[in-house]
Formats: C-alpha cells, sequence, structure tokens
C-alpha cells in the first residue's frame, strides 16, 4: 500500500505539472496555427449565434461555453493524470523499491 506522504509528494508534482501544462496552452495556441484556426472558428460562430439571439437570451451562450470549458478543464486534468500514472507504471525499476501507483 502506498505511504501517505507518497502520495501527497506525487498528487502535487502531478498537480503542478497539470498547471505548468495549462499556463502554456495561450503560448501554444498562438503558435499552432490549426487550433488557432480552430478557436477562430468557434469565436465567429458564437458571435454570429449571439447576434441573432434576444439580449435576454445570450447570457445562455455564456453559461454554455463556461460549462465546456469547464467539462473540457476537468477532461484535460482526467487525462493529464492518467497519462503520467501510466508512464510512471512503466517504469521497471519501481517495483524494487515496491513503488505501484493507483490512479490517485
Amino acid at each position: 500500500m502506498m505511504n501517505n506522504n507518497l502520495k501527497k509528494v506525487i498528487n502535487g508534482a502531478m498537480e503542478l505539472a497539470y498547471q505548468n501544462s495549462v499556463e502554456n496552452d495561450g503560448y501554444r495556441l498562438d503558435q499552432n496555427e490549426e487550433l488557432k484556426k480552430a478557436d477562430d472558428k468557434i469565436s465567429d460562430l458564437l458571435n454570429e449565434i449571439k447576434m441573432i439571439l434576444p439580449e435576454e437570451k445570450r447570457n445562455l451562450i455564456t453559461e454554455l461555453e463556461d460549462a465546456e470549458t469547464n467539462l473540457i478543464c476537468m477532461t484535460m486534468r482526467n487525462g493529464f493524470k492518467l497519462g503520467v500514472v501510466s508512464g510512471f507504471t512503466q517504469l521497471e525499476f519501481l517495483k524494487e523499491y515496491g513503488v505501484r501507483l493507483l490512479y490517485l
């Protein structure tokens, strides 16, 4: 069974790496033309939809964007953790220390 302190260290390291990754997303978006085009397309479509909606319904677009952003962030965090755990569990040398990573 994994030591609680080790579990905290691993979770902390994963959280720090994830936050680092998220902070660099804006830079990656600017550097990747395909991502930038997709982001621009979404912005254009949302703006068009907002223009045809009555003023009192435009807040629904903002709510939809917020909900979608939250879902994407949760999905990315989950995928990031699964990738880190997968990478660590494939390291053979950890077996000699009795370290076994679970989905944390």
